[in-house]
């Protein structure tokens, strides 16, 4: 059993963890310290979110990965590939931000109960700029 000291923690709740150990991410349920194994991704995963209401979470990296805590749904999509940010806008609705220092970086609206993306717009402002860990969006 891995100790929760050695994930690198994604992003908390009040009763759940998703965190990371180099390319597979996992949910720590914090109560019993539980790891469920969520998926692994090409690289490390850069982001995640878990639902105000704890029902959902999602993991942002080279891919998408849905978790709605019965189920794991792989999201399939070259356009929102390369994930660096999540944020909740309403109860089943998430903003994207994909490589901000990409010729197609963007922020795509993506519900959660259809699975459907809309592109916001596109999101130029880190393009051909240095690497940076903060990115303003």
């Amino acid at each position: 059993m891995t100790n929760q000291n050695d994930y690198k923690k994604l992003y908390e709740t009040e009763k759940f963890v998703i965190g990371h150990i180099y390319e597979n991410a996992y949910l720590i349920e914090k109560v019993t310290k539980k790891s469920i194994f969520i998926g692994s991704f090409y690289g490390d995963p850069e982001c995640a979110l878990i639902s105000r209401d704890n029902t959902w979470g999602l993991i942002g990296g080279s891919s998408l990965l849905l978790l709605i805590f019965k189920e794991l749904i792989e999201i399939h999509d070259v356009e929102l590939d390369w994930i660096r940010g999540l944020r909740q806008t309403d109860n089943f609705k998430v903003e994207i931000l994909t490589d901000p220092f990409s010729d197609n970086s963007a922020i795509w609206e993506f519900n959660i109960l259809t699975k459907e993306k809309r592109k916001i717009k596109d999101f130029p402002k880190y393009k051909g700029k240095p690497y940076s860990e903060n990115i303003e969006w």
